[in-house]
């Protein structure tokens, strides 16, 4: 591939993905704990951000405050995701709880 195509075509893909979410990247620049999370409490974007946040605490990628930090080494909102991109709930006490 001569080196005008190439660049046409770095140019015209899309680019991949971003590290970081809006939404983590929102609770790490504005100092909010993730136990203060802006999505409501037990709604799955809720625990999304709370698994991101995971692993890239895992990865080495982010910083967390101690709170955080014990936040995502515990099993909070692990979740259990199924190869159609589903996501696996447990149910306790009456209510569907992350696996």
């Amino acid at each position: 591939m001569n080196i005008k195509k190439l660049i046409k075509k770095v140019l015209t893909e899309s680019v991949e993905k971003p590290l970081i979410s809006e939404h983590l990247n929102y609770h790490i620049t504005n100092d909010v704990p993730l136990n203060d999370n802006i999505f409501r409490f037990g709604s799955e974007e809720f625990f999304n951000v709370i698994q991101e946040a995971r692993e890239l605490y895992y990865e080495g990628m982010v910083e967390l405050n101690e709170d955080d930090v014990e936040l995502v080494e515990s099993d909070f909102g692990t979740q259990v995701r199924l190869s159609n991109g589903s996501s696996l709930f447990g149910y306790s006490n009456g209510r569907n709880i992350y696996l």
